[in-house]
């Protein structure tokens, strides 16, 4: 799960009981930041390279806060740990420095990546 130490499976144990669900979809450039700044056209917020799944306490403390400003703090987590935060990019398809690109960078450059894990895993079925 993106800048979490847990795996989603964790999280989606059908005997886990709670009253959130313990992940949500989240905007990685937030929906309100967007429609204040970048577009207030639904569809091009909503796109798939947009999203990510966090743990929903999370969700809630970047709220608006645009990813140049969140993700230096997220980031401060992994100090000491750089070959962590690589791999959590890496592994799901976020850009280097993908926090200081404009939003329609960031969209073309994650689609690609995200392309590249979709062909890795179906390679590794052959």
């Amino acid at each position: 799960m993106l800048f979490s130490h847990k795996k989603i499976s964790d999280l989606i144990d059908p005997a886990l009981k709670a009253k959130k669900k313990p992940l949500e979809r989240h905007h990685l450039f937030p929906r309100a930041w967007l429609e204040e700044n970048v577009t207030s056209e639904q569809t091009e917020i909503n796109q798939m390279a947009n999203y990510a799944l966090l743990e929903w306490p999370e969700n809630i403390d970047i709220g608006k806060t645009p990813p140049t400003e969140y993700v230096p703090e997220i980031q401060k987590r992994f100090n000491g740990q750089e070959a962590l935060w690589t791999k959590t990019l890496a592994d799901h398809a976020l850009p280097e420095s993908w926090e200081k690109m404009t939003y329609q960078k960031f969209l073309e450059e994650r689609r690609k990546l995200m392309a590249g894990i979709i062909k890795q895993g179906f390679e590794s079925l052959a």
